[in-house]
């Protein structure tokens, strides 16, 4: 359910208003309307602050370990400093180490060797030169002609060295190298120092994240306030000659009490107001404790509009069902939820409403693998004593209760979308939406069903007027029956289509059933295996198992959401694009 919200005009002395706005801000109820204004060098330069505080939160977040106790205060700026002294110092030798590495490779097929050994030979005038060719390429009569010594092979590539008097030129058909100026022994020093300064680093990363995280977490809130403060003073307008400050802001009809006593306090002038249509807005839910634990699904789609209904409630059991039959298992199922509840109070509050999510379709992915006698990959419907009870045992049944369901929420979209067009433009804007309800759900009844084929006879007909005569009231009522024939189109058309989506349910289902069945089979065969089969099959049995868990409850997790978000949310008039509920107050 969406919030009511009420639009608030405050009137203030300028005076008093840099008070006023402190005061507002500690009563953290009122989502100011910020107006289009050119950001100033402030705002700016805390966005960039904000931004820089951000980055290294999530730098030092995976390193966050137990607090310790803090010997020196540091604030938050002091704190970023050091840190992105450390973070550069830690790049440059990352980028040392991967130059120092590569010139191991380079280095290491001609192993072990003095560079003052090359120096006394080119004192004596010889020269030392190296050479790599792959082995059809070497020439046997290189080693007659010259002096050669093969140094290494790896593969087919010989890696030798030619020694030579002077500078004199030697025609040999190989890539010559140049010789290093470091030794393998020099670089591979090198590469241990790089590494154990670069552990120093992380090491002083992990003490600055078990010290100083808070503090630069409280920082960053901080400058957010400040941030927030800046932005209400340039989205007040200014009258009266400068004496005069008006701000405006929404607040939620639950907390109206609170902000109206606020205001009595402090004798401020104020006017309020319902929104209009044309109005952004902000939108704060306030669903029960089983449509609450659905709403991260629902924002990463969109927020609704403000005047449009919340789907939440009205998925959310279309969801748990539509994620039971994808996964289909009981043994999953239980696995699910005995996670979900141990790692529940194990976790920060942010990641607890998606374990009690967890929680809802572990019981919902049981139930339904009770129903279709499946548990981790056992058909239940091959041991006699419970064939007669499994409900869903036949393949067919899963198709046909796929399509059924698929049905009754297209037609219940369709209801929401009634509803919501009552609720925004008034009952004239209904009565289309209402023929196509009639006309799907009777030509369901005359073709399949056969229930009261007399009556479903006459509300498709009923439909089609509807459709035809008041498919767009604000439109020539002689255009709108060629109008309507469009809109039969598309109902026909979208329909089957839809209709047609919620196939995936049954396939997902019996897909993840078949590879629990395969996976149990392979398994089995491992038992034969003398002495280490049975260890053998467990372990096969649990990685294929996790496997299959993973990658069904992918599948059960995705294709729903695009149940909802596309076959559920059109047949719905879904508009969404609703913007969050943030009220101006300090960050906690």
């Amino acid at each position: 359910m969406i919030i009511p919200m009420k639009k608030y005009s405050f009137l203030i002395y300028h005076q008093i208003y840099y008070e006023f706005l402190s005061q507002l801000q500690n009563l953290g109820v009122v989502h100011i309307i910020e107006k289009s204004a050119e950001a100033g060098e402030k705002i700016k330069k805390l966005k960039q602050e904000i931004g820089l505080l951000g980055k290294a939160l999530k730098f030092l977040k995976s390193r966050k370990q137990k607090i310790k106790k803090i010997e020196t205060y540091k604030d938050g700026k002091q704190i970023l400093e050091e840190l992105h002294d450390r973070q550069a110092e830690y790049e440059s030798l990352t980028q040392q180490l991967n130059s120092v590495r590569k010139d191991i490779k380079n280095i290491s097929p001609w192993g072990h060797f003095s560079i003052n050994s090359i120096g006394k030979l080119k004192k004596q005038g010889m020269t030392l030169r190296l050479f790599v060719v792959s082995e059809k390429g070497f020439r046997p009569e290189w080693a007659r002609d010259y002096y050669i010594e093969t140094i290494n092979k790896i593969g087919s590539t010989i890696f030798f060295a030619l020694f030579q008097k002077g500078s004199e030129k030697n025609s040999i058909e190989a890539e010559e190298v140049k010789i290093p100026d470091r030794s393998l022994k020099e670089v591979e020093n090198l590469e241990k120092e790089l590494i154990t300064r670069l552990g120093r680093l992380d090491e002083a990363f992990d003490q600055i994240a078990a010290q100083f995280y808070h503090i630069l977490e409280r920082a960053k809130m901080d400058l957010e306030g400040k941030l927030d403060f800046n932005t209400a003073i340039i989205s007040t307008e200014v009258k009266a000659d400068n004496k005069l400050m008006i701000l405006q802001g929404w607040t939620p009809e639950d907390k109206e009490e609170k902000l109206k006593k606020f205001l009595a306090e402090r004798d401020i002038l104020y006017l309020y107001e319902a929104p209009n249509l044309s109005e952004k807005v902000p939108i704060s839910l306030k669903n029960n404790s089983f449509s609450r634990a659905f709403e991260p699904i629902g924002k990463m789609f969109s927020l609704p509009s403000y005047h449009e209904i919340d789907l939440t409630p009205f998925f959310a059991p279309f969801f748990v069902l539509f994620f039971g039959l994808c996964l289909g298992d009981a043994g999953y199922g239980l696995l699910i939820l005995i996670a979900s509840i141990f790692f529940k109070h194990k976790v920060n509050s942010q990641l607890k409403p998606i374990l009690i999510l967890g929680q809802i379709l572990g019981v919902a992915t049981t139930v339904i693998g009770i129903l279709t006698g499946t548990i981790f990959g056992v058909a239940l419907v091959e041991i006699p004593a419970l064939k007669d009870k499994i409900m869903l045992s036949e393949p067919n049944d899963l198709f046909a209760l796929s399509l059924y369901i698929g049905i009754v929420q297209i037609v219940f979209g369709m209801c929401i979308q009634a509803a919501n067009r009552y609720k925004q433009f008034g009952i004239k804007y209904t009565i289309s939406t209402i023929g196509t309800i009639l006309l799907v759900v009777s030509v369901i009844d005359l073709y399949h069903f056969k229930f009261i084929t007399e009556v479903s006879t006459l509300t498709a007909t009923v439909g089609l007027i509807l459709i035809l005569l008041y498919n767009d009231p604000d439109i020539n009522p002689f255009i709108r029956p060629l109008k309507g024939l469009y809109v039969l189109y598309n109902v026909a058309s979208g329909f089957l289509g839809d209709f047609l989506s919620y196939v995936r349910l049954f396939a997902l289902g019996i897909s993840s059933a078949i590879l629990g069945l395969v996976i149990n089979q392979i398994g089995s065969q491992l038992l034969g295996i003398p002495f280490v089969g049975p260890v053998l099959f467990v372990i096969f049995l649990v990685l294929g198992h996790t496997g299959n868990l993973c990658l069904a409850g992918l599948g059960a997790f995705v294709h729903p959401m695009r149940l909802t978000f596309v076959e559920f949310y059109k047949n719905a008039g879904f508009a969404g694009g609703g913007k969050p509920y943030k009220p101006f107050a300090h960050k906690v």
